[in-house]
């Protein structure tokens, strides 16, 4: 069986893997909490899908979503004012990393 779109959070997506023999999913969100690699690396193998992770507040719905390409997220920067930060909490440059 496929489906086409399944949103879920982390830790539901994490207590069915064992149960989902050959179903599959065309896109899957992962919604509400951190998603850890080790949880999207075995549900992206069980689905045979990739996972976008949602990040979002109650308030504001999705702020950023995953990249495609693994590396970090992209902020959906018409919907909020968001300011990157690096590790001791300081702002960081236009184009640094944060």
């Amino acid at each position: 069986m496929r489906t086409e779109i399944l949103y879920t959070g982390p830790a539901s997506l994490e207590e069915v893997i064992p149960y989902m023999g050959n179903y599959q999913a065309k896109s899957i969100f992962s919604i509400g909490e951190k998603l850890y690699e080790n949880v999207r690396n075995r549900a992206e193998k069980a689905f045979g899908s990739r996972i976008t992770d949602v990040y979002g507040a109650n308030e504001l719905g999705r702020i950023a979503i995953s990249c495609p390409q693994g590396e970090g997220f992209h902020c959906h920067d018409s919907n909020v004012l968001l300011e990157v930060v690096s590790e001791n909490s300081q702002p960081v440059g236009e184009g640094e990393i944060g």
